[in-house]
């Protein structure tokens, strides 16, 4: 999953309503509710512990840094 979707715009402006939709149903179906990944592991129970270390979340988009924008 994309640490944000391919959506023009920007995040909280008019203009990136689409990327805060999808980043809110995102969150929601990750952490939040009954229904989300994390709670549906939780029912596991005693497995718990070794389902939550099977699931990472990560990103590969690097920001650049201070040094890094001054050279450009």
């Amino acid at each position: 999953m994309p640490l944000l979707p391919a959506f023009e715009g920007e995040l909280g402006t008019a203009t990136g309503a689409a990327i805060q939709a999808v980043s809110h149903w995102n969150y929601s179906s990750i952490c939040r509710g009954g229904n989300s990944l994390l709670e549906k592991v939780a029912t596991i129970g005693e497995y718990f512990c070794e389902s939550m270390a099977a699931i990472c979340f990560a990103t590969k988009i690097s920001f650049p840094t201070a040094a890094e924008k001054t050279n450009q």
